[in-house]
């Protein structure tokens, strides 16, 4: 029997960008994705929710989507800093 793993966004490695999804998988390969509120629990062994992450298929996505994060807050903790103020608003009050 097959598993599902939910999350906001799923971008597989064709582009496609898939809101509120959820990836089938059965054996370690994925089977198809599918919307969250076409799932039916019975159908899966687990459907794990990954709520609001980013869920890509490529290793290079990831490191891209990493990078702009680290890119943004930097931008931000450099703005907080120059006004004084407390954080940057993505750090939970670090920097």
């Amino acid at each position: 029997m097959a598993k599902a793993y939910k999350a906001k966004w799923i971008i597989p490695s064709n582009g496609n960008i898939y809101e509120d999804c959820a990836l089938v998988v059965d054996e370690g390969k994925v089977q198809e994705i599918i919307k969250q509120d076409s799932l039916i629990e019975e159908n899966y062994t687990s459907i794990k929710d990954f709520k609001n992450a980013l869920s890509g298929a490529s290793e290079q996505e990831l490191k891209k989507y990493s990078d702009m994060l680290a890119t943004e807050h930097a931008r931000l903790t450099e703005i907080s800093v120059k006004n004084k103020n407390a954080a940057c608003g993505s750090c939970n009050g670090i920097c």
